[in-house]
Parts: C-alpha cells; structure tokens; sequence
C-alpha cells in the first residue's frame, strides 16, 4: 500500500480496516471482515496490475480512494473531459510522469497516465461510456 502513499498521497492509516492479497499478478483489497470468510477465490477491489514498466492502479481503486488522493489527481474542466476520457485524445500535461487519478466536477473518474507525450486516459472505453451518461455535458 506504500504506492499509494507514495503516488497519491493516501494516508496509510486508511488501510487499517482493510486486507491485500496477490493473486495473477494483481493486487486485490477486500474488507477484514470478508477476508476472514472461507470459499472466496477472488473478493474486493482489483487496486494495481503488474505491469513490465512497474505498477498501474485500476480506475476502480482510484475512484474507491476519492477524497482520500492528495496528489496526482488531474482535475478536468469539461473540454479537457470530452478530449481525454470520452475522444481518448492525448493532451499536454504539467504534472510529473506517471499514473494520475483523473477527476471531473470533483469525482474522480478513473486513471489517467502522463508520458512524454502528454496526458491520456486509461479509463477503459466501456467505463468511459458509461461516465458519458452520468455526467450531463452541455
């Protein structure tokens, strides 16, 4: 859970209540209390996926932590919205290499990732859809 402190400024003490487990190569978080229960294969929250270049937290972890990212949380106005989540377009960036929590009108909406090339969405293209719905653009 050190990545998440490192990255997003989550404060270790919000893993307290909680339990991780590894399972193919991802991290998995699940409540105590499921984590005590027999016959659960897999439970919780996917958190991060190893990747060959390091770790890569999932959008749903990342909007599991909401208000608890105190760092490297891209907010979006609505064109920066429409152009990186929904047209999957790359935008210039300031903010320092590496995954990103992107958030809209203050919810985070999922993980970005800024190269050199700029900022881009990983938000997967079903979920992105999905946003379109929730969010009314004018």
């Amino acid at each position: 859970m050190d990545y998440f402190e490192e990255r997003f400024g989550v404060e270790p003490s919000f893993w307290d209540d909680y339990a991780a487990y590894e399972k193919s190569g991802s991290l998995w978080v699940v409540s105590e209390e499921v984590s005590r229960r027999e016959g659960f294969e897999t439970a919780g929250i996917r958190a991060l996926r190893r990747l060959r270049i390091g770790l890569k937290p999932t959008t749903y972890v990342l909007q599991f932590l909401g208000e608890e990212l105190g760092s490297n949380v891209v907010d979006l106005d609505e064109e920066e919205f429409r152009r990186v989540v929904l047209n999957r377009e790359v935008v210039s960036s300031d903010f320092s290499r590496g995954y990103v929590a992107l958030r809209f009108r203050g919810e985070v909406v999922g993980c970005g990732l800024v190269s050199g090339e700029g900022l881009e969405t990983q938000v997967p293209k079903s979920r992105a859809e999905l946003l379109e719905g929730v969010f009314s653009l004018d």
